[in-house]
């Protein structure tokens, strides 16, 4: 993840930054289906995976990010990509929310 990703996606519950990547699947392997031309929509989609380190993205509650708050007191998050020179971290003390 690059920063913009943790700032705008992993920090946002149900954010539209995944969301609008699977509408946009479902649009374009229908119409690849209307049209007869899957093999576009499968280079789509290998597109994506390449542009997301062979993944596509998934997830658009925010679950699994919080499942991460019940999984231990302290959250250490460190990512980095080959576009980017720094390494991002991100530390959370779960406690901290729980204190008014």
């Amino acid at each position: 993840m690059d920063e913009n990703t943790i700032i705008n996606g992993w920090l946002r519950p149900a954010t539209r930054l995944k969301t609008s990547v699977k509408e946009k699947l479902k649009e374009e392997r229908k119409e690849a289906d209307l049209r007869g031309t899957r093999a576009e929509y499968e280079s789509l989609v290998d597109a994506l995976k390449k542009e997301h380190g062979g993944r596509i993205p998934l997830g658009e509650k925010g679950v699994g990010r919080f499942a991460t708050h019940r999984l231990g007191k302290y959250l250490i998050l460190y990512t980095k990509t080959e576009d980017d020179p720094l390494e991002w971290v991100l530390s959370i003390d779960w406690d901290k929310f729980d204190k008014p």
